[in-house]
């Protein structure tokens, strides 16, 4: 392997575990509080039910940052922001 070539592996699940669904404000209001106190840049990755003729609106959303965790949340009709 050249210095230039990373040495890759494949991940079958997060190294964490799975998290919980987050479906409630409640829930979603501690994800940002933790992902908050982590560092660096947040990733963003969303699901659609493709193939399917639902709405274009994102239906599973994933989202981590390095000491903030990973979070998966349905799609949410939030009230406020927290």
């Amino acid at each position: 392997m050249s210095e230039n070539e990373t040495n890759l592996r494949a991940l079958k699940v997060p190294e964490q575990g799975t998290p919980e669904l987050i479906t409630t404000e409640d829930r979603f209001a501690g994800a940002i509080s933790e992902l908050k106190s982590g560092h660096g840049p947040i990733a963003v990755d969303a699901e659609r039910a493709s193939g399917f003729r639902y709405s274009p609106r994102a239906y599973l959303i994933q989202i981590y940052r390095r000491g903030g965790g990973l979070h998966l949340l349905i799609r949410l009709n939030l009230s406020k922001a927290p």
